[in-house]
């Protein structure tokens, strides 16, 4: 029985993330458009993928692997190069493992060091790594042209980036926080402040970027302040899928000509929540609970 156990104990994380990984792909891919399996829009599975390789280390790889590969079979993209992905991908999910220890963070995200040290494992290690090998890889197999190449690096990187700096740092602290969270309340939280921003974005179509920015950012640092980091990371990812779904549906001040455009124009205004709620909670939470409080 405990050899049973044991075995299912091994084996869940690693069906449950093969399957999640594949579900938020094709998200990611029904979002925004992609050219076979290059996406610029934020791509969901690798910050999935990178958080449960941190909590559950090398056991889940295979899970990372097996999700990565039906995706690209099932996205039109030949056997060999989505294997050769899938192993490009798992090898990326290794080497974080290894280097988040290497660089002792903390899988609690304890400290704003520790957040800037997995940004900038993400950005200058992990993303250059996947995007460079896994694009010259579709090259090899005629999968896209020589001519796409650095603007497929960059939508690699970019995509992948932004999705593992929102959602890997909330499924981490959501991880070790979930007996704290009351769920009700906590969900409450995100369909409100949903709602509001998808009124202020899609209906009321707000057209200046500085006053979104300040109607949505300040009642996020609000509900940071008073209730806990948690919240106000997942009220980044809220905000980041109203925005997703906005250009989708091609409404609101983030739709331009390009898409290029909308991508750099919506990561700088996801990317700018994340990092004040990062240094509010981190450095200021006491003094605004103090201010709210009066």
């Amino acid at each position: 029985m405990k050899i049973i156990k044991n075995q299912i104990f091994y084996i869940v994380p690693i069906i449950i993330l093969a399957f999640l990984y594949y579900i938020f792909g094709e998200f990611s891919f029904y979002l925004l458009p992609k050219d076979k399996i290059v996406t610029i829009s934020i791509f969901f599975p690798e910050g999935i993928a990178l958080a449960f390789a941190i909590i559950y280390g090398y056991r889940v790889v295979l899970g990372i692997f097996i999700g990565q590969l039906i995706l690209s079979l099932l996205n039109q993209v030949d056997l060999l190069p989505s294997f050769e992905i899938a192993v490009i991908n798992s090898l990326e999910a290794i080497l974080a493992i290894y280097l988040f220890e290497e660089f002792h963070i903390s899988k609690k995200l304890e400290t704003l060091k520790d957040f800037a040290k997995l940004v900038g494992l993400i950005v200058f290690i992990l993303q250059p790594f996947s995007a460079t090998i896994s694009n010259i890889a579709l090259i090899v197999y005629s999968q896209t042209s020589e001519n796409t190449l650095i603007f497929n690096i960059f939508c690699w990187w970019f995509g992948n980036l932004m999705a593992q700096i929102l959602i890997t740092p909330f499924i981490l602290i959501m991880y070790y926080k979930i007996k704290e969270i009351k769920i009700l309340p906590f969900i409450s939280y995100g369909i409100v402040y949903g709602i509001y921003m998808y009124m202020l974005i899609i209906y009321l179509q707000v057209n200046n970027y500085y006053v979104l920015f300040l109607m949505s950012m300040l009642i996020l640092a609000f509900v940071s302040c008073v209730k806990d980091l948690i919240y106000g990371l997942f009220l980044n990812v809220v905000l980041s899928l109203i925005i997703l779904y906005s250009i989708h549906i091609h409404s609101g001040i983030f739709v331009y000509s390009a898409i290029i455009d909308n991508t750099i124009k919506y990561s700088i205004f996801i990317l700018l929540h994340i990092t004040i709620v990062w240094i509010l909670n981190m450095k200021f939470k006491d003094k605004c609970v103090k201010l709210l409080e009066g």
